[in-house]
């Protein structure tokens, strides 16, 4: 497997952009990469199955971090490249979750190419996957770490202003979904949702139902689609 991991690196990097190998094998990349980290493995099981070795993952994880920033932040890149490559990286990123192989992409400033992927014409109809793969950097071992993680202080310093509309219009497009998907299922609205909430608040408030925790009712239809 390792073998296979590393020949499709080296045909990521080495294949121009018009051979058909390069697209190939990151096709198989991403296939392969999510067919391993599906199994559920610890950290260091991914570096023997991916690098062979444990001793030889720093080596196999920096080419593979360099040759996706490479191109990902390439303006010459063909857009299909760029956004089959950004795939790879967030299909990578998406299966470690906080695993310790996660790690390798820290050590590699991917905000530069994401910046650069993002503000690319051609690539507009992707901003939202490349502000997902940089979501996902700036939340790895967040909670007890958030001071190592150099994305945070990247997104924090930037003053990038058509950069930074994208990333809000990505964000609010993410919260205005999960919103819609949540008044999907609830079948309730949100503007009844927060006066029911704010009523009830005010209701506990009144003295003579201080001490009042009666549980109220759930809706019929609540999980009907579930």
């Amino acid at each position: 497997m390792s073998r296979k991991i590393e020949a499709c690196v080296e045909q990521i990097g080495s294949a121009k952009y018009d051979d058909v190998k390069k697209a190939n094998a990151i096709e198989t990349q991403c296939i392969l990469v999510t067919r391993v980290l599906a199994k559920n493995l610890t950290g260091w099981e991914v570096m023997e199955i991916l690098a062979g070795s444990v001793s030889q993952s720093d080596v196999i994880f920096a080419e593979f971090t360099e040759v996706l920033d490479t191109i990902i932040g390439d303006s010459e890149a063909p857009a299909s490249i760029r956004f089959q490559t950004l795939q790879l990286a967030l299909t990578y990123m998406c299966g470690v979750a906080q695993l310790s192989t996660g790690a390798y992409f820290l050590r590699r400033d991917f905000f530069p190419s994401i910046v650069s992927f993002v503000k690319a014409p051609d690539l507009e109809q992707y901003t939202f996957e490349a502000i997902m793969f940089l979501a996902i950097l700036a939340n790895y071992h967040k909670s007890d770490a958030a001071r190592l993680n150099p994305y945070l202080r990247r997104i924090k310093e930037c003053t990038d202003g058509d950069f930074m509309r994208k990333l809000c219009w990505a964000s609010n497009f993410a919260l205005g979904t999960s919103i819609k998907a949540y008044q999907d299922i609830s079948n309730d609205s949100l503007t009844s949702t927060l006066v029911s909430s704010l009523g009830s608040v005010i209701t506990r408030l009144r003295p003579d139902r201080a001490l009042s925790f009666t549980s109220q009712p759930v809706p019929r239809n609540k999980f009907k689609d579930m």
